[in-house]
């Protein structure tokens, strides 16, 4: 059985005892208060113990992830973080409206040199600069070339919204053939048989195409983990903050270890002290109530 599982089960049949305890006994006032708190912790310890490991970090895979892209993923920046918090990724998201391809290599520089970037990166660009496929493949391959060291980089291809779209799609593909570290997330076979998932301008996401987008993401992700096993990490310490230099960026933090005591470990504690405290007030309540036999 899972830890979570084990603990919320302990949590409940202590809380079924107390309470059972608490409708039979009818000692003072103080000693009721004193094990109606010690049910109030019971039941505190297995939620927050349930919370603190359903979070799955992914194994030794630096989870510092840069994603970058225009107004397409913007939409979705909420949905991202949400699926990819949980899953231990400390996501830092740069993407704002018009954003083109030949932006990303600056976006990456300054991020690496405030050490937010991990083994992954993820990119959502063209949409602004696609229309052009010779200028295209110019921006990406600077782009890559500042990429070069990043174990794994995923470029969200297009959904199929104007009639350059194809080439530019085919320029994105044949970067993923030079490029040994860049996979394509592929949005277009996703996207552009579903015109649900995108306004009437054909690209720009509903909350349908939002929630979509950032499942595939996560998804791909997830095979990402899958594949390596857990490829050792390239850092071994994680900056307190990872502050994209665009204003419109999120960021998710993943749970690490800390010195200090967990609340896990308070409330148990507290709990338990209580539970000795009014075992004893009780049994001095019971010692006093009974009666003395030598008179």
């Amino acid at each position: 059985m899972p830890a979570h599982g084990a603990a919320r089960q302990a949590a409940r049949a202590t809380a079924h005892c107390v309470a059972g305890y608490l409708r039979r006994d009818r000692s003072p006032l103080l000693v009721r208060v004193l094990s109606a708190f010690i049910v109030l912790c019971t039941l505190l310890v297995g939620p927050v113990a349930s919370a603190a490991t359903d979070r799955a970090v992914p194994p030794p895979i630096d989870p510092r992830l840069l994603i970058i892209g225009d107004s397409v993923i913007l939409g979705a920046q909420g949905w991202i973080a949400g699926f990819l918090g949980p899953r231990g990724w400390r996501v830092n998201q740069t993407s704002r409206e018009s954003m083109h391809t030949w932006e990303a290599p600056r976006i990456i520089d300054a991020n690496r040199a405030r050490g937010g970037i991990g083994d992954v990166v993820v990119l959502q660009l063209g949409t602004n600069d696609g229309i052009s496929a010779s200028e295209l493949s110019s921006y990406m391959e600077t782009t890559m070339q500042h990429l070069a060291e990043v174990d794994r980089v995923y470029w969200v291809n297009m959904r199929q919204f104007r009639s350059w779209v194809p080439a530019a799609n085919a320029v994105i593909a044949a970067a993923a053939v030079k490029w040994p570290n860049l996979r394509i997330i592929d949005w277009d076979a996703r996207a552009t048989p579903d015109p649900s998932l995108v306004y009437a301008d054909g690209y720009h996401l509903t909350g349908g195409g939002q929630l979509v987008m950032a499942e595939l993401i996560a998804t791909t992700l997830d095979e990402f983990v899958l594949e390596t096993g857990g490829a050792p990490t390239t850092t071994t310490t994680l900056p307190t903050t990872s502050t994209s230099i665009e204003t419109s960026s999120t960021e998710v933090s993943v749970p690490r270890k800390t010195s200090g005591v967990s609340l896990i470990t308070v409330l148990a504690g507290l709990a338990g002290v209580l539970l000795i405290a009014g075992i004893g007030a009780m049994f001095a309540m019971r010692v006093r109530r009974k009666p003395d036999s030598s008179a």
